[in-house]
């Protein structure tokens, strides 16, 4: 594959990755609201409670090998069927060993239900192991649209199982039979659009080499499964429930327009830049491209967030608003994951997994404890001082410590300097700073005494996007670059149509 058809795939990859990521954020959305109003939080409960279960055994299966098949320059036939084996081999020892644990987990639960709700959930494991291999292919190949189409038919299929279930009063089978609906769709998805299958063979070289990567990928994702596990257990047990709740509202108005940004990206980005291992100045500017287009993306709506989201929290009631500050101090780091997304991709591109592992460990342990002390100075403080306490940390670790040791990494690696990796971000940063003084001198010219919260979200969340446009415009080529091509392409439909 030549530059000219990598780069023009990567476009069509990108596209279809933020159709597949957009399409299955809003459906979730949706589908999960509408089963909320048939069914209660017990049913959703016993859900939760079977998932986590069922999760943290398929975390053993689902991390490493479809990134190792990614990242591999040279991959042989040899190498897909080996990886393939290898997961039904451990899918089966894992799903036998979650079933033989399903009563002691609903003992621990004090909940009899769950042991065959967990049972049946379990099929859930080879189903994965089943798809784990194709999956890699397709996103070894670039091929984003079969993955958005299998995403989002899968919920829609699962989404209407689970409705239909739940209006004949199947309670919480209805949501264990969505979960496998989905993943059942998927599968059956993936075979039908995946030219690979799997021979009858296994070679020991083939996948040593493979899990020579994978593990080091497994140990970078159990780093980042003990930071968010870690969290939660160090916040609930220092500060009440009340604090844990906004902190973690707060986290994830923030985090979810992270997640949509930055996650396409990043995908797209790890199976371009394994391509471009060997070539090291088309590397960099590729990198440099994904910089650039996540600056323009996410950094001028972390300043649309930061005017607008007070006003949103007002919306949902008063007892929301001491949020806040919390959520302000958030949409620092959310300009701040920007510097940083590069380093998974650009670590695993390169065949270094257990670096990256290390760096994620590194990261995992001092924001730990960061938050332990945190937690024994603020345990007894008002509920408002220990949000700003726990988001301050959490910024301070994400943003500044892991943001600067990230651009070290990547620069040591890349050999691409420091200052040229943050020159992406200069131009959307002032779109955002514009963004959110705007907001602020509508709120001082007297629509922060507007006493309905929908009006004044409404008016700050649209001055903000617009200055946040109209700024970014300016001042960015590429962001002028982007519109004019929009634009264009606009004004000539109507030429075609006619």
């Amino acid at each position: 594959m030549d530059s000219e058809e990598l780069a023009a795939k990567r476009k069509g990859a990108t596209i279809w990755s933020f159709v597949m990521t957009g399409g299955q954020s809003v459906l979730r959305i949706v589908m999960q609201l509408i089963l909320a109003a048939l069914l209660g939080p017990e049913e959703f409960g016993l859900l939760a409670l079977a998932l986590v279960y069922v999760m943290l055994i398929q975390i053993l299966l689902d991390q490493g090998m479809g990134t190792a098949i990614i990242q591999r320059q040279n991959l042989e036939t040899s190498h897909l069927d080996s990886g393939f084996w290898m997961l039904i081999g451990l899918s089966t020892v894992l799903t036998v060993g979650a079933v033989a644990g399903a009563g002691l987990w609903a003992d621990f639960q004090r909940e009899p239900d769950l042991e065959m709700i967990v049972v049946v959930l379990s099929l859930l494991i080879p189903f994965r192991a089943l798809t784990v291999v194709q999956e890699a292919v397709l996103k070894r190949d670039l091929d984003y649209k079969s993955l958005a189409i299998r995403g989002n038919l899968a919920l829609v299929v699962s989404g209407t199982v689970g409705i239909t279930a739940a209006l004949m009063g199947a309670g919480v089978w209805a949501l264990v039979y969505e979960q496998l609906a989905n993943a059942g769709v998927e599968l059956l998805v993936l075979w039908s659009v995946s030219s690979w299958r799997p021979r009858w063979r296994f070679s020991r070289r083939h996948a040593k080499e493979l899990l020579s990567f994978s593990i080091g990928t497994f140990m970078g994702a159990a780093g980042v499964f003990a930071l968010t596990r870690g969290e939660a257990l160090i916040v609930g047990r220092f500060f009440g429930t009340t604090s844990v709740g906004l902190y973690r509202f707060a986290w994830r108005i923030v985090y979810s327009v992270i997640e949509l940004v930055i996650n396409p990206l990043q995908n797209v980005a790890f199976s371009v830049l394994s391509r471009l291992q060997d070539d090291r100045e088309a590397f960099a500017e590729s990198l440099l491209d994904t910089l650039r287009t996540a600056s323009i993306m996410l950094i001028p709506i972390m300043g649309i967030v930061a005017g607008a989201g007070p006003d949103l929290l007002s919306i949902l009631g008063e007892e929301w608003e001491p949020a806040t500050p919390a959520l302000l101090l958030l949409c620092v780091y959310g300009v701040a994951s920007v510097a940083t997304l590069v380093v998974p991709p650009t670590l695993s591109a390169l065949g270094h997994p257990y670096r990256l592992a290390g760096y994620v460990w590194a990261i995992a342990l001092i924001a730990l404890s960061g938050l332990t002390v945190i937690g024994f100075t603020f345990e007894d403080d008002t509920v408002d001082d220990q949000l700003i306490a726990i988001a301050i940390t959490n910024v301070g670790v994400f943003s500044v410590v892991g943001g600067i040791i990230g651009l070290v990494v990547v620069s040591r690696h890349t050999g691409i300097t420091i200052s040229r990796l943050l020159e992406p971000l200069g131009r959307p940063i002032i779109a955002g700073l514009s963004a959110f003084g705007a907001v602020l001198a509508v709120n001082a010219l007297g629509v922060a005494d507007i006493g309905e919260p929908v009006v004044r979200f409404l008016i700050t969340g649209t001055v903000g996007t617009l200055v946040a446009v109209a700024a970014l415009v300016s001042v960015d080529p590429t962001a002028r670059g982007f519109a004019v091509n929009g634009l264009e392409k606009v004004r000539s439909q109507p030429m075609e149509a006619g």
